[in-house]
């Protein structure tokens, strides 16, 4: 009797218990899938003299947009031309980025001016120094980290520079334009998306000039800059 009434307690629970859920068998390659294994097969095999087309996405390396700097900072000169050998500086500079998002090129122009006086025999002398300087180079930069660039570049400068003399009523001018060849190195932070924050040190070694006369003046220089820099 025990034994009727389990089994009939069984089978009223049966409509209870959910029916477990039947596994699909694992879906098939797509059509194309196969046509596509199938020509690949038969090009191994040597039943055909053609490789399949390629018909997916090439892939690129990245290649990095124009970057435009704005360089602020200062001018060291050789103590030939003091008391205007220290300056302030600034500058404009434009990065060309070719397929190597690592290697550009810069095209940069640079202004500095300087005022000061001197006292000869008594007399005041204003003197008024200016360098407008053009140059551009490669730059070879390296990714350090998740927001830090380290750089190096080199390349070829050619400035003008104008020096001033005023005594009263007379003002005496001299100029010169000379051609050097630079080295810079920096780093660079990123600040935000397309932001960039650094320091620049860059310097030249130019020709020397008389001037007009007969002394030789070198005019070699370090401009130590902050730049911020925006990639387009």
């Amino acid at each position: 009797m025990i034994q009727f009434l389990v089994s009939f307690a069984l089978l009223a629970l049966l409509p209870v218990v959910p029916a477990l859920p039947q596994e699909s068998p694992p879906p098939g390659p797509p059509a194309q899938v196969e046509a596509r294994l199938d020509e690949w097969n038969a090009y191994i095999a040597g039943e055909s003299s053609t490789p399949p087309r390629f018909t997916g996405k090439k892939w690129t390396s990245p290649r990095a947009g124009p970057a435009v700097r704005l360089l602020l900072g200062g001018r060291f000169a050789h103590e030939d031309i003091a008391p205007l050998e220290e300056s302030y500086d600034a500058g404009l500079e434009l990065g060309l980025h070719g397929n190597d998002a690592g290697l550009s090129i810069d095209l940069g122009l640079a202004y500095s001016r300087d005022d000061d006086e001197v006292f000869v025999e008594t007399k005041a002398l204003d003197l008024t120094g200016e360098a407008f300087e053009l140059y551009a180079g490669p730059r070879w930069a390296s990714q350090w980290g998740a927001s830090t660039k380290l750089y190096f570049g080199l390349g070829g400068s050619l400035t003008r520079v104008e020096l001033e003399n005023v005594a009263g009523a007379g003002t005496a001018s001299l100029d010169a334009t000379v051609f050097g060849i630079y080295t810079r190195a920096g780093v660079e932070w990123s600040i935000a998306e397309s932001a960039r924050l650094g320091v620049d040190v860059r310097h030249t070694f130019s020709e020397s000039s008389d001037f007009g006369g007969s002394a030789e003046n070198e005019l070699d220089a370090t401009v130590v800059s902050l730049v911020l820099g925006f990639e387009l």
